[in-house]
Order: structure tokens, then C-alpha cells, then sequence
């Protein structure tokens, strides 16, 4: 199984070597960077774990800001604010086809099995 992000419509990123991204502004600290003011030094990571359990699937969370505490700026999954107004939670699974909204850019995230290439086209939304 392959794990790929695409952001802003460029490059296809193979991701399935990786344990965490790191996605924000600063490039000494970011596997991702996206060199935009509205973006955080580190925007938010994307977490990849192997269950304990040995079904040898991966899960993948979401966290807004650095693993502590929440980013400055905020990310979107989905187009919904990660974080609830009210509450302190700033993380969640992230699935097959999911798009997180740093400041203005746009991240997509795909589990590609049998090496099937995504259709750039019809899964990273607009604006």
C-alpha cells in the first residue's frame, strides 16, 4: 500500500516511508513547507501509525499546531475547523481522500493500493 499527499495541485509526495509530517511555514522544522504569512512556523502534523492489534494497517491523525498546542492560525479538515469552538481538541483521524486548508493552500491525502495513481482532476477541491 502506497500513501500519497498532494498539495495545491503539484507534485505527488510518497509519504509511506514517513512516521510524521511536519507542514507550516518554517523550512529548518517542516517536511512540507508552504511559504505563506497566513501559515504558522508549524502549521499542523500529520501523524502515521501502525496499530498495535498486527493488522498491519496504518492510521493516520491530524493535529492542529504542533502536537501540544494548537496552531496560531488554524487548519481546516474537510473545510470544518479542526478545532471545535469551546473545546480543547485539536487532533482527529485522517481518511483516503480527506483535504486540509492551510491558510491558502490546500493538502490532499491518498491510500493508493495496487500503485493506482489518483486523478489529480476530480479529488482536490477548489478554492
Amino acid at each position: 500500500m502506497k500513501f500519497e499527499i498532494k498539495v495545491n495541485q503539484g507534485e505527488q509526495l510518497d509519504v509511506s516511508r514517513l512516521r510524521l509530517l511536519v507542514v507550516g511555514r518554517n523550512s529548518d522544522l517542516c517536511n512540507i513547507v508552504i511559504p505563506d504569512r497566513s501559515v504558522s512556523a508549524i502549521q499542523c502534523l500529520i501523524s502515521i501509525r501502525v496499530p498495535l492489534a498486527g493488522t498491519g494497517e496504518r492510521v493516520f491523525w491530524l493535529f492542529d499546531g504542533d502536537g501540544t498546542s494548537p496552531s496560531t492560525n488554524g487548519c481546516l479538515l474537510n473545510g470544518k475547523h479542526l478545532i471545535k469552538q469551546g473545546t480543547t481538541k485539536h487532533n482527529c483521524p485522517l481518511f483516503n481522500g480527506d483535504f486540509i486548508r492551510v491558510g491558502g493552500s490546500i493538502i490532499s491525502f491518498f491510500v493508493l493500493t495496487n500503485e493506482k495513481k489518483m486523478d489529480s482532476q476530480s479529488t482536490i477541491p477548489s478554492g
